[in-house]
């Protein structure tokens, strides 16, 4: 078996994107359940930096009082300057 270089699998943290995906198509779905997702759930706790800024898009406008879906929730990642 080849030898792998041991900084490559230290880099490498254990996540699945298609959960971090999932988590987020599930307040897209339903924003009344953000408060009991952020009971569990942080920005920090995301591997993938992009859907991280995503999370705490929708848990600011949800806290603002404003509708999260995917146009708010695109104008946001916008205002925050998230590609």
């Amino acid at each position: 078996m080849p030898e792998m270089d041991e900084n490559l699998i230290k880099r490498i943290m254990p996540h699945d994107d298609e959960t971090e995906r999932s988590l987020l198509g599930a307040i897209l779905m339903d924003q009344e359940e953000i408060p009991v997702v952020c009971e569990y759930v942080k920005s920090q706790d995301f591997y993938n930096k992009q859907y991280a800024a995503a999370f705490e898009a929708c848990t600011t406008l949800y806290n603002n009082g404003q509708s999260v879906d995917p146009v708010t929730l695109h104008g946001k990642l916008s205002e925050m300057d998230v590609p």
